[in-house]
């Protein structure tokens, strides 16, 4: 019986041995050989200079038939993507000042949204209507243009190059590295406005419109950055202060028209940020600048004052003085002065107390509207006989006709002092050829009185 429990416990133990052996055993090199689970996420930045906050980004894979998600972006434009059980490459869009960026991620991982990814995607397709892509693409189109990617990346950093030296930008517009924080790659976008739109890709900068770029994507390629009003070296771009309010306080202040901290103070900000109020201990990366910027954004901008309309003198005029003199053109009162008006008021002269209700301005609108009017000029003397001539018949031959009236030779309305505007002529002798028979050819009158005297 004892060696029947012996011979028993051996065979056991054998089994046991042989379980374990076909179990892979637990040496130390077992642990070591598990691979870590793949991660399968699409993350990135959506940004303009500003980050693009808070807006839902979409995202469509390769799929027979595509299917699409979708994600809000975070305060400071980042946005991940689960794409777990999704087919790369995959297409990404996102709203932004009235149109629609673009940006193709090849595979998992990091892929941006910003207008030069939307121009590089416009490059890889070598098209220019990228919502009719996004909308209708054939899964083998997508795949085709996400292989051109990288060239298409490279050809619109070297179209842009003297834009990013100047802000010091290296490495992929698509791929790299990149935070919606005023530096490097999204201080540069800070400066240009892009817009893809089928025809044309136009580039400008946002201060002063000028054009940078404005080519259809297939002619890309060839496209060369104007240096019209690109600067040559980085400004220091300030802190924009909208933006940051909206990524940084908006989510407990509420938006920056209705801020409920309108009016703080660079001191009062910073004490709430040392001391952690309402959790603000956040914000302690913030720099100096950054710091003034939200103060600026949130002073309540002076209201510009309503300019006092210039007193209209002429309608005044019109309205006080005109019935007792005239219309202004002609008035009786050309010249006169403030310090009278305001007298004749004070007098009542003419009744022009009435008018005490004036002020001084109004008077003065007044007289500078009389100032305006010329005085009616003193009518011209009528011209008498010799202004001319010697006065006749005491010269020249008038002294031949002493007994003859004027009116005897020249006609009605001619005496020794007037003459007859109607028919007198200033170098003319004007005769009644009726009664004298003045021939104007000869200048005489020898068939009248006598015989050849002449004029």
């Amino acid at each position: 019986m004892k060696g029947s429990v012996s011979w028993l416990s051996f065979a056991l133990l054998s089994l046991l041995i042989a379980i374990s052996a076909g179990c892979g055993g637990a040496g130390p090199s077992s642990s070591a050989g598990a691979a870590p689970a793949a991660v399968h996420e699409v993350t990135g930045v959506a940004a303009t200079g500003a980050p693009i906050a808070n807006v839902t980004v979409f995202l469509k894979d390769s799929s027979d038939t595509p299917v699409e998600r979708q994600q809000s972006t975070r305060s400071d434009g980042s946005f991940t993507f689960d794409a777990s059980g999704l087919k790369p490459p995959f297409i990404l869009k996102i709203a932004s000042n009235n149109q629609n960026l673009y940006s193709i991620s090849t595979d998992f991982g990091m892929t941006n949204i910003t207008p030069l990814t939307a121009i590089v995607v416009a490059q890889a397709a070598q098209r220019d209507d990228l919502d009719a892509l996004y909308t209708a693409y054939k899964p083998a189109e997508l795949i085709s243009i996400a292989q051109r990617m990288s060239e298409a990346d490279m050809t619109v950093q070297n179209i842009f190059a003297p834009l990013m030296t100047s802000y010091n930008v290296t490495g992929s517009l698509v791929n790299g590295q990149f935070s919606a924080n005023h530096t490097g790659y999204d201080a540069m976008l800070d400066v240009i406005s892009v817009s893809v739109v089928p025809g044309a890709i136009t580039v400008t900068l946002k201060n002063d419109n000028s054009v940078l770029l404005n080519v259809a994507a297939n002619q890309l390629g060839n496209a060369v950055l104007s240096s019209n009003g690109a600067p040559s070296t980085a400004p220091t771009v300030p802190a924009v202060g909208s933006a940051l309010y909206t990524a940084k306080c908006a989510g407990c202040h509420g938006s920056l028209a209705s801020s409920s901290k309108k009016g703080i103070t660079i001191a009062r900000l910073q004490t709430a940020i040392a001391n952690n109020t309402g959790g603000m201990g956040y914000l302690t990366t913030l720099s100096a600048s950054d710091v003034q910027a939200l103060v600026t954004v949130l002073t309540p901008a002076t209201p510009t004052p309503t300019p006092t309309p210039a007193i209209d003198g002429p309608t005044l005029y019109s309205s006080s003085c005109a019935s007792c003199h005239g219309a202004l053109a002609s008035s009786n009162k050309a010249g006169a002065t403030a310090g009278s008006i305001q007298t004749a008021i004070n007098n009542n002269t003419g009744s022009m107390g009435s008018l005490s209700g004036l002020t001084s301005a109004r008077i003065a609108a007044i007289s500078a509207a009389l100032a305006t009017v010329p005085p009616s000029p003193a009518p011209a003397p009528a011209q008498a006989c010799g202004s001319c001539h010697a006065i006749p018949p005491a010269a020249g031959r008038h002294s031949k006709h002493r007994s003859v009236g004027c009116a005897s030779c020249h006609g009605s309305g001619y005496s020794t002092t007037s003459f007859n505007a109607t028919t007198h002529k200033n170098g003319v002798k004007n005769i009644d050829i009726a009664k004298t028979g003045w021939n104007i050819a000869r200048r005489s009158c020898s068939n009248a009185c006598h015989g050849s005297e002449t004029w």
